[in-house]
């Protein structure tokens, strides 16, 4: 059995190369003699893509970064915290973000000139078009949540996003504020419970004293 090598010579990379260069003058030369063709359809485009900047509806976006950090059961905590991706604590605030009770007071938040973005949609419906126009995505390895919003207008984007942040700010510390409140009321209700026992056990005491004398009982 043989075995045939092919071996190209200097001669047919010179074929090759000629035959590019004749290739590119003649796209040069189709050009030359298209020359008004080619310079009408750049003219056509050019004119196009300035009537479309010029009538097209502009889109503004506005950003604003919030930390998430926990200490202990504190929320938004300036100390120190801890890893909380690991706990699927940033997904569930992104989640909280865009919830309907944070999104509802958000537009309780805005002004009448600040909602242009919902002309034409019926109340029942905004909370829908604002969350369709939101976005909430976390940075990479950090614990900073990123609200973004789109909007017709420059100042209408920024409002906005300000209104979702304190929504959702004054929400967390509403919620946190309850639940401190519930704790020191249980907390409250055991103390109450526990000096009627200590009371109970005082009399008890004095009542034994009376009838078997003093039984070496430290007051304290």
């Amino acid at each position: 059995m043989t075995t045939q090598t092919t071996e190209f010579s200097d001669d047919s990379r010179d074929v090759s190369a000629s035959h590019v260069v004749h290739a590119i003058l003649h796209f040069l030369r189709v050009i030359y003699f298209r020359r008004s063709v080619m310079t009408a359809a750049l003219f056509v485009a050019a004119l196009l893509g300035i009537l479309y900047f010029a009538t097209a509806q502009r889109q503004y976006q506005s950003d604003a970064r919030l930390l998430i950090r926990q200490s202990g059961g504190d929320v938004l905590s300036p100390s120190a915290g801890v890893d909380l991706s690991r706990h699927d604590i940033i997904p569930t605030h992104c989640q909280l973000i865009t919830s309907t009770v944070v999104l509802q007071d958000a537009l309780r938040r805005l002004r009448p000139e600040h909602r242009v973005d919902l002309e034409g949609y019926p109340v029942r419906e905004w909370v829908a078009v604002l969350e369709k126009k939101l976005s909430v995505t976390a940075v990479r390895r950090t614990n900073i949540v990123v609200i973004r919003y789109d909007s017709k207008h420059p100042t209408v984007a920024a409002a906005v996003v300000s209104a979702v942040a304190g929504a959702y700010i004054e929400f967390v510390d509403r919620t946190h504020k309850g639940t401190a409140s519930k704790i020191i009321d249980i907390l409250g209700n055991e103390k109450v419970k526990l000096e009627r026992k200590l009371e109970q056990k005082e009399a008890e005491l004095l009542a034994a004293r009376r009838t078997f004398g003093d039984l070496g009982i430290q007051a304290e």
